[in-house]
């Protein structure tokens, strides 16, 4: 119940960075907590108030946690190897986040922004795919020298 409750703290940290890290760069000083001029954003904006619409960013930054900490437990819980575990993890955070980056306003619900977001999505995985690889083999190896060390 710990890692849920970090899971989701964690999550709505990274979504409030990134909604004023963004809401500098592009909003002229004012804050948007999701993109404005994206399909959702118009629709959000034209039909609920501000704080409305900052309680449906809020609910969804926690959902995105979600979608991650049940994701986790393909690794945790599952006796699969690396490879089958890895993609059945990959299509499991994409199905459950791309619907979630979708009403979050993330981009233009268009053909050519699902590819970009398609493409940064597994690009970043790859990435920390490589990053908790490496990590996890120097974790092995640690041990493995310290069992033949014992011997």
């Amino acid at each position: 119940m710990k890692n849920f409750k970090n899971s989701l703290f964690i999550s709505l940290i990274i979504g409030l960075s990134l909604s004023l890290f963004f809401s500098m760069l592009f909003s002229d000083g004012k804050y948007f907590p999701l993109n404005p001029h994206s399909t959702i954003g118009i629709f959000y904006y034209t039909q609920f108030t501000e704080t409305t619409v900052m309680l449906i960013s809020i609910i969804l930054w926690l959902l995105i946690g979600v979608v991650f900490f049940l994701g986790d437990f393909i690794f945790k819980y599952t006796d699969w190897g690396i490879t089958k575990a890895t993609l059945m993890h990959f299509i499991t955070t994409y199905v459950g986040f791309l619907p979630l980056a979708i009403l979050a306003g993330w981009f233009p619900l268009t053909m050519n922004y699902l590819i970009i977001f398609t493409i940064i999505f597994i690009v970043v995985y790859t990435l920390i795919w490589i990053i908790q690889f490496l990590k996890n083999k120097k974790y092995v190896d640690t041990i493995n020298k310290q069992l033949k060390q014992l011997k």
